[in-house]
């Protein structure tokens, strides 16, 4: 779960402990972007069900549109064709990297971000680790 707290804070978090103590702290200008390949994952549920209750948008990216995740978003994104029994399949992954990677471009693009700048500040920081 992703989400965005006022205009210059962005957090992604993978724990859904602390991904439901977030989602009790939104308000209705923030953003959660909620991803699951199968749309039916329990603690990203609850977690965006959280979030729904402290008003906060929800935009849901999963492999089924008629899910129980994809019922709480506000906006809804479709990956790879959904058949439960694929959820793990490469091909939904990538399926859902590619949508992340498009909305981060779009996102950069139309706050006027330099991320190439960025990318080669992190690049240099991480070259600087060699030995």
């Amino acid at each position: 779960m992703a989400y965005r707290k006022n205009i210059d804070t962005y957090h992604a978090e993978t724990d859904p402990h602390i991904q439901i103590q977030f989602a009790t702290l939104l308000e209705k200008n923030d953003l959660v972007i909620g991803i699951s390949l199968s749309g039916h994952t329990k603690d990203t549920f609850d977690s965006l069900k959280e979030a729904k209750k402290s008003c906060a948008k929800i935009l849901t990216i999963s492999n089924d549109l008629s899910s129980p995740i994809s019922q709480l978003g506000d906006a809804c994104l479709q990956t790879a064709v959904g058949e439960f029994a694929n959820i793990g399949s490469v091909s939904g992954q990538v399926s859902q990297l590619y949508l992340c990677d498009v909305l981060a471009r779009g996102y950069a693009k139309k706050a006027h971000i330099d991320s190439q700048k960025i990318t080669e500040r992190a690049l240099k920081a991480v070259m600087g680790k060699s030995i």
